[in-house]
């Protein structure tokens, strides 16, 4: 419980002494920080906000037309990425390209840098020439090359940091367009044209992929007729050449088995294609779904699906051979059919359950999608395995034919290839005027429809800066830098709070602390210059040093102890103020006190006194009744020489400090400081004991390091002083909050 109250006293006492210590840092850093805030947001240019709402539906015309075996998915949900798709295109680089084009925004943005107009703009202009300033110096050296500034790029870098807010209308397929600009029209303007231009690119894009298969279906009806005018040609010639030619019933009917298998070739294999172009419709609808989708090569490579083929391209060849001499309804060939079904459902089956084992989805339309993969997939196999049956038929057929009179098996192949291509033409033909209409009529995979056109009043105020939130926003940053700006400067402040943490921090009591403002004297200052202080006319300083030489005087008592060396780990800490203000105060209760020091500003000589040396002192054996004769009261002052001060024999050291002993009730040397000179560290073994000055600049490290210094040269430290402690807390408070100060 006790653990509990000291760690709560221990952090109130920090929270409210950082409050207190740094109270002029914190109003100032709060207004410092309101004023760049306000200031910085003054500088930004007001934007208006304009939306433009574009609702996106999926337009299935087109795939009906190019691919009439996918069927179109039901209504698309919110999962669909059409509109994500479209806002890719909104926020592309060449849309603001084309924006910036549009409006001129590149000749505004270099007039506003060159020329500018308004205060803000001035500003602006000045602090960007003032940060440039190194870079300006670099180009004057030639360390670096002066290119001119490229307006379009930096208009279209501000035009895409404004199309943040450009997304899909949640559960919806509404894309929101909104766009900001300098000025409600040009907002307005912008939205309106990037919704428009929008329509335009989606149309020639989705137009792209009918022109592609329109040529590619023009193409291929130019080569099916440039082959039928060949096939006409060829027999045309053959007629004016030979004579009328009569087949028999067995080279009619040989004839005629050749013509039907050849057109049912080609029909397999335009079918083929047709089979092929949808699968890579549906993978790519897929991918458009599952970006990591790759179905095709895994079903390819699997080794169940080629035993298949294989067993189905045999079957294949079996049906053809037997087509040449039964009919469909013999049994024989019914058997063959039966086979034919059961190996096409176990090729349907695997591919299916490959599917499934390589995407797991819960898209209904990435499912529907996926039936239909497997169902085009498992008729382009079977009709893969069909052209290769009825390729090895005809080649087997041709063998035959080739037994006839040449004349005969010429004419009828002739005609029947004539008849072939007439057909495969007019299907042709038919395709392409499908492809037609829907070039013509601009069909694309989504319809755009603009719900509601950007509209901005002139009187609107900007949407940006909002002064109002500037502020609360402002107040709440100001509030929490002010405040955590010292906390954090005091959390890596090494310095000590109060004197309790000096004791904990070293286990060495603390046997008085020195307030920075009590005024206390240097030996020079005192009254009549002989180093004597009448404290009667100051009695607070009285009573703050009567509680420390009290502590030194139950110290002094516990074995004899007088001599006194009084340091600290640096210069600056006040410990010769600290031992002239004590030796004052033990003259002052009728305490014969010597006080040895070094000569300087703060200690001089009192006025027509000779002042003996400690050299002399320690070497001549001075005579300790005759130092009684350098001062006219109770404090007596000896100086010393640290440069010329000789240790060498530590005897004669111990013998003055036992005379001083016997002769003078206390006795305290002002030792240079630890980090200054040795001569602390040799004296101290040799005096009672060692007090350590502090004051609020030292860190804790560099009193562990003090205590560790004295330790090692075997002398004891007795006590710490701590000076110039300020009481930021005012007492009030700390005994309200029952603190210690």
């Amino acid at each position: 419980m006790a653990t509990q109250q000291d760690e709560r006293e221990k952090l109130l006492y920090h929270f409210f002494y950082v409050l207190f210590k740094r109270k002029w840092m914190i109003p100032s850093l709060f207004i410092l920080t309101m004023v760049l805030i306000l200031f910085f947001t003054y500088l930004m240019t007001p934007m208006w906000e304009a939306t433009t709402l574009v609702l996106v539906e999926p337009n299935p015309k087109k795939q009906m037309i190019l691919f009439p075996d996918i069927t179109s998915p039901a209504a698309p949900t919110s999962q669909d990425r059409q509109p994500l798709n479209f806002i890719q295109l909104l926020t592309s680089r060449n849309m603001a390209y084309e924006v910036v084009k549009k409006y001129d925004l590149d000749h505004l943005l270099e007039e506003q840098e060159n020329n500018p107009q308004t205060s803000r703009d001035v500003i602006k202009r000045k602090l960007k020439d003032f940060f440039k300033l190194p870079i300006t110096a670099l180009i004057n050296l030639g360390l670096l090359n002066d290119r001119p500034e490229d307006y379009v790029d930096m208009a279209a870098d501000e035009l895409i940091d404004h199309w943040e807010d450009i997304d899909v209308v949640e559960e919806t397929q509404v894309i929101s367009l909104t766009v900001s600009a300098p000025s409600p029209k040009m907002a307005e303007n912008i939205a309106n044209f990037m919704a428009d231009s929008l329509a335009k690119k989606t149309v020639l894009l989705s137009n792209d992929e009918v022109t592609r298969t329109y040529d590619s279906t023009s193409k291929k009806l130019s080569e099916i007729e440039d082959s039928l005018r060949n096939a006409h040609e060829q027999l045309r010639g053959f007629r004016e050449k030979e004579k009328v030619i009569l087949l028999s019933e067995e080279e009619k009917a040989k004839t005629n088995q050749y013509i039907e298998l050849e057109t049912k070739y080609n029909f397999a294999f335009n079918e083929k294609n047709t089979l092929q172009a949808t699968l890579g419709e549906l993978d790519r609808q897929l991918k458009k779904r599952n970006s990591k989708t790759v179905i095709s090569t895994t079903v390819a490579t699997n080794p169940a699906i080629a035993t298949l083929k294989t067993s189905l391209t045999e079957l294949e060849t079996k049906m053809a051979s037997l087509l040449k001499e039964k009919k469909e309804s013999h049994p024989e060939v019914s058997k063959v059919k039966s086979e034919i079904e059961i190996i096409r459902e176990q090729l349907k089956n695997e591919v299916e359950k490959i599917v499934q084992n390589e995407v797991i989805t819960a898209d209904p339309i990435y499912q529907s999608l996926l039936e239909q993969f497997t169902i085009t997939e498992t008729k382009l196999y079977s009709i893969e395995s069909e052209l290769e049956g009825l390729s090895k038929v005809i080649v087997a057929l041709n063998t035959e034919l080739l037994k006839f009179p040449g004349k005969e098996i010429e004419y009828a192949r002739l005609t029947g290839r004539v008849e072939m291509y007439k057909v495969l033409a007019e299907n042709l033909k038919r395709k392409l005027e499908e492809l037609r209409i829907v070039k013509d009529a601009n069909f694309n995979e989504a319809s755009l429809k603009i719900l509601d056109r950007a509209y901005v009043s002139q009187l609107r105020n900007p949407e940006w800066p909002k002064w109002l939130l500037t502020i609360f926003v402002g107040i709440i940053m100001a509030s929490g830098i002010s405040i955590g700006y010292p906390f954090f400067l005091e959390y890596w402040n090494g310095t000590i709070t109060r004197r309790r943490e000096i004791e904990d921090l070293i286990g060495v009591p603390v046997i008085g602390s020195l307030p920075q403002s009590r005024k206390f004297r240097s030996w020079n200052r005192s009254p009549g210059g002989n180093g004597a202080y009448n404290y009667d006319n100051d009695p607070g300083t009285f009573d703050i040093l009567k509680r420390i030489g009290t502590n030194l005087m139950l110290i002094a008592g516990r074995d004899n102890r007088r001599v006194f060396l009084i340091t600290s780990y640096s210069n600056s800490e006040g410990k010769t103020t600290v031992a002239a203000n004590l030796s004052h105060f033990f003259s002052f209760v009728n305490k014969d006190t010597l006080f040895i020091t070094n000569p300087n500003e703060r200690t001089k000589k009192p006025e027509n006194k000779d002042v003996p040396n400690l050299e002399n002192a320690i070497t001549k054996g001075y005579p300790m009744e005759l130092l009684k004769e350098t001062n006219g009261d109770a404090c007596y002052l000896m100086y010393y020489d640290v440069f010329s001060l000789n240790l060498s024999n530590t005897e004669t050291i111990d013998n003055f400090f036992s005379q001083a002993k016997n002769h003078f009730d206390m006795v305290f040397i002002d030792s240079p400081s630890l980090t200054d000179n040795h001569l602390p560290l040799f004296l101290s073994p040799m005096v009672d004991g060692v007090i350590l000055v502090v004051d609020q600049n030292t860190r804790r490290e560099q009193i562990l390091q003090s205590k560790e210094k004295i330790e090692a040269a075997n002398g004891r430290l007795v006590g710490v002083i701590y000076n110039k402690y300020e009481k930021p807390i005012p007492d009030f408070l700390s005994q309200k909050l029952r603190i210690e100060n």
